[in-house]
């Protein structure tokens, strides 16, 4: 654990290889060497107010909130608004004017063609 202070607020990163074991956390950031356990992982965060960042292929369309990807040699990001009301996180429309925005695998094709006009801010409801 390694543990700083940042605008006031206490950051303590853990890692684990464990998804139980991160049960406190706000945040997930999920790397490349968990590839084969991502379904438990999401699974294991699907009800919790927990923002799920992750940088493997198709990482929001299975249900993770954030996805870093390079295209052209440039991060992109891609946001997956369903899952991210679904635990109570609401995102900014600075945040989703950047973004590409996808859907959980099993609920795209329930929406597609359906307009994506809401902008709401990153927070989790009741933070301060």
């Amino acid at each position: 654990m390694e543990s700083r202070t940042r605008q006031g607020r206490r950051l303590l990163v853990t890692r684990s290889r464990q998804a139980e074991d991160l049960g406190g956390c706000q945040v997930i950031f999920v790397t490349h060497s968990a590839k084969q356990r991502v379904e438990h992982i999401l699974d294991t965060f699907s009800a919790m107010p927990v923002l799920t960042i992750g940088e493997l292929e198709d990482f929001a369309r299975k249900g993770g909130i954030v996805n870093l990807k390079i295209v052209d040699n440039k991060v992109r990001i891609e946001i997956n608004r369903e899952a991210a009301e679904r635990v109570g996180l609401k995102l900014s429309g600075r945040l989703l004017k950047t973004a590409m925005i996808v859907r959980t695998e099993h609920a795209q094709e329930a929406h597609e063609g359906q307009g994506d006009d809401s902008r709401q801010e990153l927070s989790r409801e009741g933070a301060q």
